[in-house]
């Protein structure tokens, strides 16, 4: 016959485990919605880092749009955002405009602008291809994450 201590002891580490496998759903979920949401930030912050670098390109020289795409897209692609590469499967676009009075007009080549004309590009991916987990539950399906840089024309 076993002691009141030792039932208690037994009662006690049934109790410990219902109760792990009650929180450990939750906690769970709390740690693959802290990575998600850190891997969005991180992909934002490289599309804005891509963008910048767009933008200092288009303005320094004699590149014209796609030459400006090839090198944000391997700038991209070195960064570790995935399908970043031009073709009809990228998860990337890249829009290369100036501005023209109060609107932005895309062109085709920067270098041919005039001088103190601001340019902007703008670098956008599809997070659905950029998560790291396999469902979309924490930031919904093809949400674009954007980037933004304006530069004067050098």
């Amino acid at each position: 016959m076993l002691s009141h201590s030792t039932r208690g002891a037994q009662r006690r580490r049934g109790a410990a485990t219902v109760e792990f496998a009650v929180v450990i759903p939750v906690l769970l979920t709390f740690i693959l919605g802290i990575v998600e949401i850190g891997r969005l930030v991180m992909v934002a912050q490289v599309n804005t880092n891509a963008a910048r670098e767009a933008a200092r390109y288009a303005a320094q020289g004699g590149a014209d749009t796609a030459t400006v795409d090839s090198y944000t897209r391997t700038y991209l692609t070195a960064a570790g955002i995935n399908s970043a590469a031009a073709g009809s499967g990228s998860a990337v676009t890249i829009a290369i405009e100036f501005q023209s009075g109060s609107a932005w007009t895309a062109t085709t080549d920067p270098s041919a602008l005039p001088s103190g004309t601001p340019i902007r590009a703008t670098v956008s991916a599809n997070f659905s291809k950029q998560s790291w987990l396999p469902t979309e539950f924490f930031v919904g399906k093809n949400q674009q994450v954007q980037g933004v840089s304006i530069m004067r024309k050098e």
